[in-house]
């Protein structure tokens, strides 16, 4: 019943959560874009009285948060590419990881380790991630999740809607969802 959002995006997500009647948990730097899912679920209160819970924290997800521990059975987002976008506001974390290695290591393993820990034995972990420029994306989230601790179960191809780019016209922008499992019988995590 408790549904993880390491990187809570535009509120897709926590709507979505919502409307299948699962509490939804999540972290985003942006502060502002917080403030307003706070306020898009205050609008789904008043529309309808007896909904899930919604505990959004504005942080990055590679800050641990140790009340959500064990607490959570799927976590599933689309965590930052490193630096493909930037909302310019909050922390985030290409801003203080600028260098790929170290955004690798201080943010990108910390938040596989902190969702790891959140998740009850046997959840799940969907992450939608690809590669770009010269950023090996999709293989460093399968090395580093295995690390952690994760069992790799599939990658899914997610047929993503085409995307207008300014130049280039209508671009395919299909990505896939790598899922991962952490294991019944777990026990600590980042051995």
């Amino acid at each position: 019943g408790n549904y993880l959002d390491m990187s809570c995006g535009w509120g897709v997500r926590m709507l979505g959560s919502l409307a299948l009647n699962i509490n939804y948990f999540g972290t985003d730097p942006n502060c502002l874009l917080v403030e307003r899912l706070y306020q898009l679920y205050n609008l789904c209160k008043q529309i309808k009285k007896d909904i899930p819970s919604v505990d959004i924290r504005c942080q990055g997800s590679e800050g641990f948060i140790p009340e959500w521990e064990n607490k959570m059975g799927v976590a599933f987002t689309s965590p930052p590419y490193f630096t493909l976008e930037d909302y310019k506001i909050g922390k985030q974390s290409t801003k203080l990881y600028p260098d790929y290695n170290d955004w690798l290591r201080f943010y990108y393993e910390k938040t596989i380790e902190n969702t790891y820990k959140y998740l009850v034995n046997g959840g799940f972990m969907l992450l939608n991630v690809k590669n770009f420029d010269k950023y090996d994306l999709e293989q460093k989230t399968v090395e580093i999740s295995q690390k952690v601790g994760f069992k790799y179960l599939d990658k899914i191809s997610y047929q993503n809607i085409k995307r207008c780019h300014p130049t280039k016209g209508l671009i395919d922008n299909n990505e896939p969802i790598f899922v991962f499992q952490k294991p019944k019988d777990s026990g600590k995590c980042c051995a």
